[in-house]
């Protein structure tokens, strides 16, 4: 049998997009994965709930968390048989079973029979990662867990800690307040967020104590005792509460111990995770990883991209992995969105940043918010002229950061940006307005 092209060991978004580009391509493509295509975003990400939760409430009454469930549910099962009829449709082979790679060109696959050997000219590996649990306090079913365990629970908890912060503890923390849960959130670092714009953490910060939840930064667990009621904690300052369970949703480690021959394993980091260049390549020759499995936070925008630039390059392009294109969007009540750098960083990657910014809704805008809080940012290079970043917070702040993602890939300019904007008013009208208002300052420090 002519060898594939490309093999792809997982089936989350890095590996789909691998393989809807590589088939695209018209490469012989097979991807291997134990489970049904998806993955985490498919499958366990808060998304499923807050897209059922907008879908499926009548005002501020929502469904009981059994009905969201089975919903959930059924709209996992109607994207994964979205995903498998693409990739038949692109010719991508598919199955399941677990994988592991004997070389670049060599994989074995154990389903319930006997170990088939599959030969190819490249490997990419996209199988993820997980949780680590909190130092001394190991996970325990029914108390405490990671976010994938939520949808075990025949019943919410009334009382719950999340302990670390990323993007998705936030999606988590606010959609199980507003099912009722107290949400109680710890960070040891002082913002939510770290490397983020400080008004947009501030914005999130704002909206997290709107709905209630008790944000307690800067503080570690110091102890957890079981009680009647679940788990009594302990952090920092002597601060004491109690809750029915914890959520950890802190730094991630990579577990390949079943994935490579002893010798086969490229370069790993120190929590397990493979060591990749720009060009989504490992140590191993054709071997290429992309997706949380490298290390990076899990985000699916860019697991994405780097399971494209991945196969590009195991065909043949020049392809490079650039992370300030990859948006950062938060999806509560009212969305966050950053992409690039922003006005206090701008220097820490070689740029002379200027910051145009539009605050809140214009009377003749069509679309207002309820609260004057919204605000939209573009950053560009005091030299070039060029967009480089942008941020924005409140309604379509994910579209606009969408078109500012677009502006900094193709080195679009803040005057670009206000000719486009100029016909289309409507939810990118402050987009258009924060456009005018760099290019202004721009123009003023010439």
């Amino acid at each position: 049998m002519k060898p594939y092209e490309l093999i792809i060991l997982g089936s989350g978004i890095a590996g789909l997009s691998a393989a809807q580009y590589a088939g695209s391509q018209g490469a012989r493509v097979l991807i291997i994965d134990p489970g049904k295509p998806g993955g985490h975003s498919v499958f366990k990400g808060p998304e499923i709930l807050l897209e059922e939760m907008n879908n499926g409430a009548s005002g501020d009454v929502l469904p009981p968390w059994s009905e969201i469930k089975q919903r959930a549910q059924e709209i996992s099962n109607d994207r994964s048989s979205l995903w498998q009829e693409e990739l038949k449709r692109l010719g991508v082979k598919s199955l399941r079973g677990h994988a592991q790679v004997i070389n670049a060109n060599r994989v074995v696959v154990t389903d319930d029979g006997e170990p088939i050997e599959h030969h190819c000219e490249n490997v990419l590996v996209a199988t993820g990662s997980a949780v680590c649990p909190l130092p001394s306090f190991p996970f325990e079913p029914d108390l405490i867990f990671e976010s994938e365990a939520l949808w075990a629970l025949d019943e919410l908890p009334s009382s719950l800690l999340i302990a670390g912060s990323n993007l998705e503890s936030l999606a988590w923390a606010e959609l199980l307040r507003r099912l009722g849960v107290k949400v109680f959130f710890t960070h040891e670092s002082t913002e939510m967020l770290d490397g983020f714009d400080p008004e947009l953490i501030a914005f999130l910060e704002k909206g997290m104590k709107r709905s209630k939840v008790k944000l307690l930064l800067k503080k570690t667990i110091k102890s957890i005792f079981k009680n009647s009621e679940g788990l009594a904690i302990t952090l920092d300052g002597g601060i004491k509460f109690t809750v029915n369970k914890l959520l950890v949703c802190g730094n991630r480690k990579v577990d390949l111990s079943n994935i490579f021959y002893p010798e086969s394993v490229p370069d790993l980091g120190g929590n397990g995770e493979i060591l990749v260049d720009e060009k989504m390549k490992t140590t191993l020759g054709n071997l290429f990883a992309a997706g949380s499995v490298t290390g990076h936070v899990r985000n699916p925008y860019r697991s994405q991209e780097e399971g494209r630039v991945a196969a590009a390059n195991a065909l043949g392009k020049k392809r490079s992995f650039h992370p300030e294109w990859i948006p950062d969007v938060v999806r509560l009540s009212q969305t966050v969105a950053s992409v690039g750098c922003f006005g206090g960083n701008a220097h820490h990657f070689g740029f002379r940043g200027v910051e145009g910014r539009s605050i809140g809704w214009k009377k003749d805008h069509d679309f207002p918010l309820d609260t004057g809080e919204s605000f939209c940012k573009i950053v560009a290079d005091r030299d070039r002229r060029e967009i480089v970043g942008g941020q924005a917070a409140g309604a379509f702040s994910a579209e606009m950061v969408s078109m500012i993602q677009m502006g900094v890939r193709k080195g679009m300019t803040p005057r670009d940006f206000t000719q486009l904007q100029a016909s289309w008013g409507g939810p990118f009208a402050p987009l258009h307005e924060a456009a005018i208002d760099c290019l202004s300052k721009l123009n003023q420090e010439r």
